[in-house]
C-alpha cells in the first residue's frame, strides 16, 4: 500500500490539535529540525511540515500519544514497506477519528483514509466518533462502529478464486456485516471475538463485543455461533449472548421494524422523525446515511427524533428497536431529499374550486418551475402537521371537504435538490 508524503501531511495537518494536547513529552522530527512544540503552535506546525516536506527525501514524524498503543509513528520508510501489501480489502468510507495499524504494530499507525487498502494482520481501530466501511472481495461491507477494534486476521481471496475465506476478530466494539455471496465466489467469513466465534451462511448481522459479554443477531440469512462449551445456530431475526466460557444462549426473537409515520419526501435543511412505539423496546438507533456513508447516529429513548442539519442531496433515516439486553431490531428505513431553495424563482400559484361538498387544487402554469410540484394540505396555518403530494404541474387533485378549515400551499420541484419558495396559501373553509 502506498502513502504518499502529501497523505502524511494531510493527515498531520487534519490532527496536528488533537496531538497536541495529547502529548506527553516533546515532538521529534530529524535532528536537524529538532524543535519543542506548544499548544498555541498548531499551525505554526503545520506551515512547518510543509516546508520539510518540499525541502527533505527523508521525513520521520514521532509523535507520542495518548494510546494504549503506545508511540504512534509515521514515516515514508514505513510507507514503503506498506506500499508491499497486497490489499484484500479497501476501506470505502470513513468518518471521525480512525487509525489502522500495519500488521499490528502498535508503535506504527496511519490515520484512515477512503480508498486505503487493508490487508492481513492489519488492525483498524475507531474512536468514539469514528466509523469505518470496510469493502471485502465479491461485495461484502463490514460496518465497524464507534469505539470498536477490528484484527483482519484473514484475508484469502485471490483473483478468480472460486472460493473466498475471510476471518475478522472483533476485539471489543460493535460491526455490522453484510454478506454477499451473489457474486460467483463462495465466500467463508467468520468473526472471532473473546466468547465466542460467528460462521456466517447469512447475509445481514450484528456483533457486539461489549461489557462482558458477546450479543449476535441476524436480520437476514443465518450464522453459527459458537464457543468453547456450545454452539447454537441463528436464523433470520434471533440473536444469542454468550459469555466468558458459557454456552451461547437459546435464539433470542429480534425485535420488530418500527412502524414509520410518514413524512415529507424532501425538507430544506432536516425535519422530526416519528414512528411508533414497538413493544419491549427500551430504545432506538437512529443513523442517517447517505450516498457516501453513515452521516450520524444516536440513541433515542422516545419515538420521534429532531435531525441534525443535512447537507444537500438523499439521504435515509434508519430506525431500529433495542431492547433490554441490547439486540437490535429489524430495520425501518425512510428516504427524503434536503433540498436548497432557490429564491429567485417565484413560488407557483394555486387555482381552488369548491362546491358544496369537494374541493379541487390546480396549480398555475409558470415557467421556470419545472414540470413538477409538491402540493401540502393542513388544517393547521402555519403547517405543523401536514400531508404531502408530489403531482405534475397540469393535474387536478381533488378531495372531499373537511369539518376542519384546510390549508394548501405548493412549491414548485425543480430537480431532487433545487426548488422554488412556496406560494400564496390557500384557504379552504370547512362545512357549515
Amino acid at each position: 500500500m502506498r502513502v504518499a508524503k502529501e497523505t502524511i501531511l494531510e493527515q498531520a495537518s487534519l490532527k496536528a490539535s488533537f496531538f497536541l494536547r495529547c502529548l506527553p513529552m516533546p515532538l521529534h522530527i530529524p535532528v536537524q529540525f529538532q524543535f519543542v512544540v506548544s499548544l498555541s503552535f498548531a499551525m505554526m506546525l503545520s506551515s512547518f511540515l510543509n516546508r520539510v516536506l518540499r525541502s527533505s527525501r527523508i521525513f520521520v514524524l514521532h509523535f507520542a500519544m495518548a494510546l494504549s498503543a503506545g508511540v504512534f509513528v509515521v514515516s515514508n520508510a514505513a510507507a514503503s514497506d506498506l506500499s508491499e501489501q497486497s490489499g484484500l480489502a479497501s476501506i470505502d468510507f470513513v468518518k471521525g477519528y480512525a487509525t489502522v495499524f500495519p500488521r499490528n504494530d502498535s508503535s506504527l499507525a496511519i490515520f484512515a483514509k477512503r480508498g486505503m487498502e487493508i490487508g492481513e494482520l492489519d488492525v483498524i481501530i475507531t474512536g468514539d466518533d469514528g466509523f469505518v466501511s470496510l469493502s471485502l472481495a465479491g461485495g461484502t461491507v463490514v460496518s465497524i462502529q464507534p469505539d470498536s477494534r477490528v484484527f483482519a486476521e484473514k484475508l484469502d481471496c485471490p483473483e478468480q478464486a472460486s472460493v473466498c475465506r475471510v476471518t475478522l476478530d472483533a476485539i471489543q466494539g460493535s460491526i455490522n456485516a453484510n454478506v454477499d455471496h451473489d457474486g460467483g465466489t463462495e465466500m467463508q467469513f467468520r468473526i472471532n471475538t473473546p466468547y465466542a466465534s460467528a460462521a456466517v451462511r447469512g447475509t445481514v448481522f450484528d456483533i457486539d463485543v461489549n461489557q462482558g459479554r458477546l450479543l449476535a443477531g441476524v436480520t437476514e440469512g443465518r450464522v453459527d455461533v459458537s464457543s468453547e462449551a456450545g454452539a447454537v445456530e441463528l436464523p433470520e431475526n434471533f440473536g444469542t449472548s454468550v459469555q466468558q466460557n458459557q454456552p451461547p444462549s437459546p435464539p433470542k426473537p429480534l425485535l420488530s421494524a418500527p412502524a414509520l409515520i410518514p413524512g415529507p419526501p424532501r425538507y430544506d435543511s432536516g425535519g422530526e422523525l416519528q414512528w411508533n412505539q414497538v413493544a419491549l423496546a427500551s430504545g432506538y438507533l437512529v443513523s442517517l446515511v447517505n450516498q457516501d456513508g453513515l452521516v450520524y447516529r444516536t440513541r433515542s429513548d422516545e419515538t420521534t427524533h429532531t435531525m441534525e442539519p443535512l447537507e444537500v442531496g438523499t439521504h435515509a433515516a434508519q430506525i431500529r428497536a433495542i431492547d433490554e439486553e441490547g439486540f437490535l431490531g429489524s430495520v425501518a428505513q425512510r428516504e427524503f431529499d434536503i433540498v436548497r431553495t432557490r429564491k429567485s424563482v417565484p413560488g407557483p400559484d394555486i387555482n381552488v374550486t369548491i362546491s358544496e361538498s369537494e374541493f379541487a387544487v390546480m396549480v398555475e402554469q409558470q415557467p421556470r418551475i419545472g414540470d413538477q410540484v409538491e402540493l401540502h394540505f393542513s388544517t393547521s396555518e402555519n403547517f405543523d402537521l401536514l400531508s404531502t403530494i408530489d403531482v405534475p404541474l397540469t393535474e387536478v387533485v381533488s378531495s372531499s371537504r373537511a369539518d376542519n378549515t384546510i390549508y394548501v400551499r405548493a412549491r414548485g420541484v425543480i430537480s431532487n435538490t433545487d426548488v422554488t419558495p412556496f406560494g400564496p396559501t390557500i384557504e379552504i373553509p370547512r362545512i357549515q
